[in-house]
């Protein structure tokens, strides 16, 4: 039987596309200064809590992966990416403008269905997308069972993880704002220790 896992999930801050207006998802933006300040801001309360990763993982994605070099600098951490932390691929419609998508990208008549690919059939479907988070927080639980380990990704990834552990339907949304903490401890059973939490 493997040990418990802590788990901390952690959204990434403040990104550029939150500026320009667009659609994020997999589209490849910085963060702004605010966002590099409030990762710098939550290494230092960590280190104020005495918090101790034995691993610290990120997404490939800049925003998130900014985000993680300041932690891991400040936490005396290896930074460590997993392609799989990503956020969700949403093919075209990535970095559009929202308000031009509907009209080039219109939703079908009976809704998205799981299988269904986003941005006219070059995304990632529900389905797939849902694989990869499960596959990654397995492979995880495995390799760090009794430790501690952070995962700094992004909104979608870290809903559909929360869904997937917390056995929730696909109809309940985990929310996650800027540098925001999710605190799972999983063992025989999962407990949430802290959702959407903010330090500072």
């Amino acid at each position: 039987m493997l040990k418990p896992l802590d788990l901390y999930l952690l959204r990434h801050g403040r990104s550029e596309a939150e500026e320009f207006g667009v659609m994020e998802y997999n589209a490849d933006f910085l963060l702004t200064r605010e966002g590099q300040e409030q990762a710098r801001e939550l290494a230092r309360q960590l280190l104020i809590r005495e918090q101790i990763f034995e691993a610290l993982y990120t997404s490939p994605l800049l925003r998130a992966s900014q985000a993680a070099i300041i932690l891991a600098e400040e936490l005396g951490l290896e930074m460590l990416t997993d392609e799989r932390l990503a956020e969700k691929n949403i093919g075209q419609i990535a970095g559009m403008h929202k308000e031009n998508i509907d009209q080039r990208y219109p939703k079908p008549i009976e809704g998205f269905l799981p299988h269904h690919k986003m941005g006219g059939g070059t995304g990632e479907s529900r389905l797939a997308f849902g694989f990869r988070v499960h596959e990654c927080l397995w492979a995880l639980r495995e390799r760090h069972a009794g430790e501690t380990i952070l995962l700094v990704t992004h909104g979608g990834v870290i809903n559909e993880a929360l869904r997937y552990l917390l056995q929730t339907p696909q109809h309940v949304i985990f929310a996650s704002g800027d540098t925001v903490l999710h605190h799972l401890t999983w063992g025989e059973q999962i407990i949430v220790q802290t959702l959407n939490q903010r330090l500072f």
